[in-house]
């Protein structure tokens, strides 16, 4: 099978043999059957781990009846969680790769097809598009780890996986956006494999958590983040941003953008999946599917946003910006209400012969972090603001943020100025102006605000953007500007007012056109003349 003789087998080699042992697997199934056996994590198969598979009496997916795990009489439990693959000691060196977490998602598929689970929360039958952290953890993790008393991770991983990514997430974010927010965000880093990811809900040892009652600075969460090797936190946000809302995810925001970063000298980003929810705008006048989004931290306060197959539509969800803007640390919520206390005098610098009391509803340790942990959705806010036209919440944030003004969003990294231009919010526009918004900032293909108000005829903006002092003459990077699109949307009066001021007329694209050329040849008399 080893066609490239290299002594290992890839997962192509090996596909065919797969197969064969079970032809009613879908190449889903097959790619999770590989997952399981590949014990090192490298996509390939060595000498033992196909000797383990031969030798086996079973397909890793057959697996067996396990006292103490009720759900396994309907789907035997895999294998890969039959033993306890490695002893790790150190919970911070337990992180694990998105394959291993594929596989038991499969898992949790397969058994939520077969088995009714009530959720403790909704009393609900719990489904694969329901199923949360909660779930998980009762009906998965702590039954198959019982007879081991060991965390997940120790039953999947060989050894030590040290973590790149620290993962900071609500328990109640459905399972499933988690596992498809983690992949979306894997591919967008395009970093080496293998790649490991630091979930508490696996690396803890969930039947001991004394780890988690001792000094806040001293649990796994924050080794993990400190750690040299940790390249990043990356926080994955439900559809209603949840997440912002839970202290222990504040504490990991604090300790990531602040603690961590100064440690290590700025070499910690802070990276945000968010789950965009179907039918949050159009695309091509179709609703946008839902689909995983990123915001991606490049560094020196810069953000990049990605979203899941451009061509279908969608951006990072406005709804997270908007929540985010909100964060107050003092309100943030706890399941236990010592967590919530000893957090907050940790930030606060409390002597610890205090923590018996309650925190301090105010200092100004709080007001940093909140205006650190606001500034990253600050951008968003603006836009949204602008598009909805809210002009008290929009001079709020422009005096508490004047210095995101001109910051872009989106997968095509448009300003909030060009939100206005697009909607035509004349007031909006106005107040952006006012605030020294610049009215040549340029979105991805070079399209200036300008540009935006003469392509859709919104005179009164592009009025407005002129009398800024706006470049009349600014173009895309085809060489395409306002007056090319003028000409060819037949905006009469749009071309008007750009020849008032002063556009040049024979202003060429890369191809050779001008805007007299398009009239020509769309037989435009009027805008010949």
């Amino acid at each position: 099978y080893d066609k490239n003789r290299n002594g290992k087998l890839s997962f192509a080699e090996l596909y065919p043999v797969l197969k064969a042992s079970e032809p009613s697997l879908t190449d889903q199934k097959v790619r999770a059957m590989f997952n399981g056996l590949d014990k090192n994590n490298d996509d390939s198969l060595d000498f033992d781990e196909f000797v383990d598979y031969v030798c086996s009496k079973t397909a890793p997916m057959k697996g067996k009846v396990i006292h103490g795990v009720p759900w396994s009489t309907a789907v035997p439990v895999p294998r890969a969680y039959q033993t306890r693959s490695s002893h790790i000691a150190e919970t911070e060196q337990r992180g694990m790769t998105l394959q291993q977490l594929a596989a038991l998602a499969e898992l949790i598929q397969a058994v939520l097809q077969k088995v009714a689970i009530t959720s403790k929360f909704t009393r609900e039958r719990v489904t694969w598009d329901t199923v949360n952290m909660y779930d998980i953890d009762p009906h998965f993790v702590q039954p198959l780890t019982l007879p081991f008393r060991s965390s997940f991770v120790e039953l999947v991983a060989k050894g030590p996986q040290i973590p790149h990514w620290f993962v900071s997430h609500w328990w109640g974010t459905e399972f499933c956006q988690t596992v498809a927010l983690l992949n979306f965000h894997l591919k967008q880093r395009l970093m080496p494999s293998p790649l490991f990811y630091w979930i508490c809900t696996f690396a803890n040892n969930q039947h001991d958590l004394s780890e988690l009652t001792g000094s806040l600075l001293e649990t796994p969460f924050v080794k993990v983040i400190m750690a040299n090797e940790a390249v990043g936190t990356v926080t994955v946000f439900d559809a209603k941003v949840t997440t912002l809302r839970r202290i222990w995810c504040v504490l990991e925001n604090y300790v990531s953008t602040v603690t961590a970063v100064e440690a290590k000298s700025g070499k910690h980003v802070y990276d945000i999946v968010a789950w965009l929810p179907e039918g949050q705008g159009k695309y091509a006048g179709k609703p946008v599917p839902a689909k995983p989004t990123l915001r991606m931290d490049l560094g020196n306060g810069m953000m990049r946003e990605h979203v899941l197959d451009d061509e279908t539509g969608g951006a990072f969800p406005l709804s997270v910006s908007v929540e985010g803007i909100k964060l107050d640390i003092h309100k943030a919520e706890a399941t236990r209400r010592e967590d919530w206390t000893h957090i907050l005098h940790l930030i606060a610098e409390t002597p610890a012969s205090e923590w018996t009391k309650d925190p301090p509803e105010t200092c100004e340790a709080y007001d940093r972090i909140n205006l650190k942990a606001r500034g990253m959705f600050a951008a968003g806010a603006i836009y949204a603001a602008t598009t909805n036209d809210d002009m008290e919440r929009l001079e709020q944030l422009l005096a508490e943020f004047p210095d995101r003004k001109d910051e872009c969003i989106g997968s095509d990294c448009a300003s909030p100025l060009h939100a206005a231009a697009f909607k035509n919010r004349l007031q909006a526009l106005q107040v952006l102006l006012e605030a020294r918004a610049n009215p040549d900032v340029l979105k991805d293909g070079g399209a200036s605000p300008i540009f935006i108000a003469a392509q859709y005829a919104h005179d009164d903006a592009l009025k407005l953007l002129l009398q800024a002092r706006g470049d009349v003459n600014l173009s895309r990077q085809d060489g395409f500007g306002p007056v090319h699109i003028a000409v060819q949307t037949e905006s009469i009066s749009t071309l008007q007012v750009l020849l008032q001021a002063s556009a040049n007329p024979d202003q060429q694209s890369l191809k050779g056109g001008t805007p007299l050329l398009i009239a020509t040849q769309k037989g435009d008399l009027e805008a010949v003349k």
